[in-house]
This record gives structure tokens, C-alpha cells and sequence, in this order.
């Protein structure tokens, strides 16, 4: 424990340590909105306490947590949601990947910044995550998926020195949707365009298959196995899975799921073409907004778009539900994200990394090669080649994944 600035800090860096921060996370977990930013917040269920507890006990790599509490009177007014992984820091050039040998990163999780993000607060943890680089408890830290307009981000920013400082920052694009009372006004409220191409592909599909398709939506413990089994047997064949990116048929999977089950968040769903799997969804109900985990399809069916079908299914589901305002379609860009999408932001990564020689050589190897990647990815975006070359690399991925 140390004091700065009239405060405490606290770091858990055990599980019973952190569970005894539960009362005070789950205060600071509930549903709110930011009055001084004008906006709701949407909470994520990565950020909940049991389901982080789980990632660390069973995610490959996993070390342990690094929770920094910011203290005033005893009371907790900020937490900083945190763990320590022993795995390579991996630099992406295009779908490549290069990555460097196994390093401690402290990641601290996106949504992580809990209680009172004011400058002070943010100030206090992040100097606590320089004091954890500066003593050698972790090569680089990792801060992922920050809000753009809060003070946390403005403190990570413009944190370190010429040697530790990451001038590569990613800016990750989020795609959320809002649902309307009915699954018919949802589809009305699309494009001409995505509408046609909508009907066009459901029409296919189903001229192909008739009766023989058919989709399940899962969401009991008891269902893990059969969510688990059939969703690898898509996920085998598809390019995410060639990318090492997507579902991965894991004990932490399994662990994730059925912890989201027993809460009652889990909606895992898949198409089948008679008693075969052909595409699958799935994610968790969290505070009435749905976040979507992976999804694939079998890819040689993919002219009739199975993926797009059952999206579809999805979200009529969902709006029959009544307990679902959004779905959130997590980071990246898809065509289907700007097709079904009404609001998009973006959110920020960035390195710190260690005042060591360690965290001085990852430094080199991560600002020159996205360095260099950038300026080439920003050369090609100009002829408008990206898109194709995309499209060829992915279908390159998918053919190696199904030999």
C-alpha cells in the first residue's frame, strides 16, 4: 500500500485479494450514465468480476491479477482492472503476424476503468502501472479499448518517455445497433439495398435446403457440450480459424460459457442444414445489450451466405425477447457491421513499455515494424486494393484451413 496525492493505493494480486474487492466492484459495475460526457455506459461482461476471475484461472498464459484500487477515507473511488500474462507481444502486418518471445504484459482490460474516472484518479493508476514496469513485475502494459473522451485516456496518452512510449496507438472501430420493438421494423429501417440483397441471399439459401435448414438457439449449462462440439466443427474450417483469431475450443471456452450460462447471459445460436452445422453466433445478454463473442460459417456454402441468414434469425430472436435494447458487434470492421450498424465509435490501445532493456527492445520491434506497416497499409489504401487483398488473403486462409 502506498500514499500519493492524499489517497491509496491497493493492488490485488491474488483471487482472494480481488474477491474481497467484490462489494466495491460491483458498486461500481451497475448501470449508469456519464452526465459530464452526455452519454450512457455500456457495460461489458468482460468487466465482471467472476467472469475476469475465470479468464485468469484458465486462459492460456494467464499469471495473475493486477486490480489497482484508488482509495480516499477508506472508500473506494476507482478501480483499475488488470492481469499479468506471460506470452509473445505479437505485431500484426496486414494477416500476418510477428511476434516477439514470450514477455510478462500487463493488460489492463477494456471497460477496466471502473468507479470515478476523473484526472487526479487516472493519474494515481496509471503512475501505479509505471511504478509495476519500473520494478520488473512486466515487460509492457498493455491499455486496451479506451474511451477516446475520457480523462483516462488522456492520462495514458501522454504517458512515458521517448524510450517507453508506444507512437504506434491503435484506434479500434465499435459497431453498435439499437434494436426497435419489432425484428419487421429493424429490417425496414436498412437500406434499399441491404434489404434486396437480404431477401436475395435468404432466398438462395432456402431454395437450396427448403426444410432442411433449421437453428437452435442454446443458452443451459447442459447445452455447453453440443455448443462446444458443433460450433469447432465450423470454426475448423473457416479463415479465422487460420488466422489463430475467432472461437477456439478451450477449457476457458467451456469455463466462460458456462459461467455465462449459470447467469443466464448465454445465447449461443446455430444453423444447421439437416443434422450438419453451417454457421453459428454467439455471445452474451449483459444489461439488456447483447455483445456478440465469435461467429463462421462453413465455408463452402459460402455463396449462399449462411453466416448472413442466421444473423438474421439472431436478431429476430432478439427483438422478441424484449429484454434486449443492443447489440454490440465488438471491434473490427465487416460489411454486415456497416449494413445492420446505426452507430459506430472508435476506441483506443496503447503500449507502455518497461524503462529495461527488455521493455526497450520490444519498443524498437513494435514502433519500426507497424510503423513501417502503416505507411505501407496507407500507400495502398490510396489505389483502393485493400478490399481485394483482403478478400484474396482471406480465401488463401480458408483453402490452407480445410486441407
Amino acid at each position: 500500500m502506498t500514499s500519493s496525492n492524499g489517497c491509496t493505493i491497493e493492488i490485488a494480486k491474488d483471487f482472494s485479494e480481488v474477491l474481497e474487492l467484490r462489494d466495491d466492484w460491483q458498486r461500481m459495475t451497475l448501470p449508469s450514465v456519464d452526465l459530464q460526457r452526455d452519454r450512457a455506459i455500456t457495460l461489458d461482461p468482460n468487466v465482471d468480476i467472476d467472469f475476469q476471475l475465470t479468464v485468469i484461472q484458465y486462459g492460456n498464459g494467464m499469471l495473475r491479477p493486477h486490480v489497482v484500487v484508488v482509495k480516499r477515507g477508506g472508500i473506494a473511488q476507482s478501480i483499475l482492472v488488470g492481469r499479468i500474462e506471460k506470452r509473445p507481444l505479437q505485431v500484426a502486418l496486414g494477416y500476418k503476424k510477428v511476434s516477439s518471445s514470450p514477455v510478462r504484459i500487463v493488460t489492463l482490460i477494456h471497460g477496466g476503468m471502473l468507479g470515478e474516472d476523473s484526472e487526479e484518479n487516472a493519474s494515481v493508476l496509471v503512475d501505479s502501472v509505471k511504478k509495476c514496469l519500473r520494478d520488473h513485475e512486466a515487460d509492457v502494459a498493455w491499455f486496451y479499448g479506451m474511451e477516446l473522451d475520457s480523462p483516462f485516456y488522456q492520462v495514458v496518452k501522454n504517458a512515458g518517455g521517448w524510450i517507453t512510449r508506444d507512437y504506434c496507438p491503435a484506434l479500434m472501430r465499435r459497431w453498435r445497433i439499437r434494436l426497435p420493438a419489432s425484428y419487421d421494423e429493424l429490417h425496414r429501417q436498412r437500406s434499399a439495398n441491404t434489404r434486396h440483397n437480404l431477401k436475395r441471399y435468404s432466398k438462395r439459401l432456402r431454395d437450396a435446403f427448403g426444410d432442411q435448414l433449421r437453428v437452435r438457439t442454446f443458452r443451459n449449462p447442459s447445452e455447453i457440450e453440443t455448443i462446444l462440439s458443433d460450433t469447432e466443427a465450423i470454426a475448423a474450417k473457416t479463415y479465422q480459424r487460420g488466422l489463430g483469431v475467432g472461437f477456439v475450443h478451450s477449457g476457458a471456452t467451456r469455463q466462460l460459457m458456462t459461467l455465462a450460462a449459470n447467469r443466464g447471459w448465454l445465447r449461443a445460436y446455430i444453423l444447421y442444414v439437416g443434422s450438419k452445422p453451417a454457421a453459428f453466433w454467439n455471445g452474451a445478454l449483459y444489461h439488456r445489450t447483447f455483445f456478440t463473442w465469435s461467429t463462421g460459417y462453413d465455408p463452402d456454402l459460402s455463396d449462399l451466405r449462411p453466416g448472413t441468414f442466421l444473423l438474421e434469425r439472431m436478431l429476430e430472436g432478439l427483438c422478441g425477447e424484449k429484454a434486449v435494447d443492443k447489440v454490440d458487434f465488438g471491434f473490427g470492421d465487416a460489411q454486415y457491421k456497416r449494413d445492420w450498424c446505426d452507430r459506430e465509435h472508435f476506441q483506443a490501445s496503447q503500449f507502455l513499455f518497461a524503462p529495461t532493456l527488455q521493455g526497450i527492445s520490444l519498443n524498437m520491434f513494435h514502433n519500426s515494424l507497424l510503423g513501417a506497416s502503416n505507411f505501407a497499409r496507407k500507400l495502398l489504401e490510396r489505389t483502393e486494393v485493400v478490399p481485394k487483398l483482403k478478400k484474396a488473403w482471406r480465401r488463401r486462409v480458408a483453402n490452407r484451413t480445410t486441407r
